[in-house]
């Protein structure tokens, strides 16, 4: 099963999640972004680790990425 797809189906299902289930999501988006050579910039650590500390919400994560999408 591909890992991304099995993130982001668990998250849409709106469970509460832990900070460390989240901290692991983000390390997980992050290496996928290394393996792609996508580096992400400031902006978007900021968003990830508010992510993590419960401050935003997956959903705010998908905007922040369909908005960079859109983009390139």
């Amino acid at each position: 099963m591909n890992e991304k797809i099995s993130i982001i189906g668990a998250m849409n299902r709106h469970e509460p999640t832990t900070r460390d289930e989240r901290a692991h999501h983000v390390a997980q988006m992050r290496a996928n972004f290394g393996i792609e050579g996508i580096e992400p910039d400031e902006d978007d650590k900021r968003l990830q680790d508010a992510y993590i500390d419960g401050t935003a919400t997956i959903e705010d994560l998908l905007e922040h990425a369909e908005k960079f999408a859109k983009k390139i």
